[in-house]
């Protein structure tokens, strides 16, 4: 599909919904092969009904959320249920033009020493509102792990994936939270407060595919894995043998020495 255009749709609203919502889909998809659309609702609902569908796969991304705005309430009701209602959501995609527009979402930049990940996970977070940065020497430092074997290594990162996982579900709400950041100006490590719709950046070597996958299940569609590759032989005293690439969502080859250019690209892949 050749730069389709991006519909949102609200599933759970109106009257026999999401069945005459996801069949209005299909019915529209037939005349209208070059949409694309971002459907918010309950997947658990959802997913059955498109399975009765001609619907491609390559036609659709679902974006699973259980809150909805029902035909009784009232809109000071409705206010109250808060920005995580597929209404909301839904209209918000079309506001900021992002493919991914649930709040708390977690960017893994992960692969290899020096493939860029902390340049890049920089600009990363400059770039969203609210932004938390997890770096994976950091951490090393904050828990005074010094084993760079595969046990320390996982250790590392399970920690790291168990700060992920508390952001984000805190960040629902106007929260402190105590984990750590770096403090902008100085290399000092303090906690800070999570707002609503809080963004976490994880910036790690993170090796080990089964641990990417234990912050996918404990983070049902909220965790895009981005990896970086180089050829350059940079660092290679501190490579992982044992590394596994695995099937990311976004594979970045940062051999281009202009950062800025591979960082334009990540923002194109993402719809950023």
């Amino acid at each position: 599909m050749s730069n389709p255009i991006k519909i949102a749709v609200d599933a759970m609203g109106g009257e026999n919904s999401p069945s005459k919502v996801i069949k209005g889909i299909e019915i529209h998809s037939i005349s209208s092969p070059n949409i694309y659309y971002n459907i918010f609702g309950d997947k658990n609902l959802i997913e059955p009904l498109i399975d009765d569908t001609k619907l491609s796969s390559d036609n659709y991304t679902i974006f699973h959320t259980e809150n909805l705005i029902e035909d009784t309430d009232s809109p000071l009701g409705a206010a109250k249920k808060g920005k995580d209602t597929s209404m909301w959501l839904s209209i918000e995609s079309l506001k900021k033009n992002l493919r991914y527009v649930l709040s708390q979402m977690i960017y893994i930049l992960y692969g290899q020493p020096g493939a860029g990940k902390t340049t890049l996970g920089t600009l990363f977070a400059e770039h969203l509102e609210t932004p938390f940065i997890i770096d994976g020497d950091e951490f090393r430092e904050m828990f005074a792990n010094k084993n760079y074997g595969r046990a320390g290594r996982e250790e590392n990162i399970r920690n790291a994936n168990a700060v992920a996982t508390y952001l984000n579900k805190k960040g629902e709400r106007d929260d402190w939270a105590a984990v750590y950041c770096k403090r902008q100006g100085g290399n000092s490590i303090q906690g800070r407060p999570v707002k609503e719709g809080t963004d976490v950046v994880m910036c790690l070597v993170n090796p080990y595919e089964h641990l990417r996958q234990e912050l996918k299940n404990n983070n049902q569609d909220k965790v895009i894995e981005i990896l970086l590759t180089t050829e350059r032989d940079l660092r290679k005293d501190y490579h992982v043998e044992d590394f596994e690439a695995g099937e990311p969502d976004y594979h970045i080859k940062t051999n281009n020495e202009n950062v800025n250019q591979t960082w334009e690209e990540i923002k194109q892949l993402l719809a950023l």
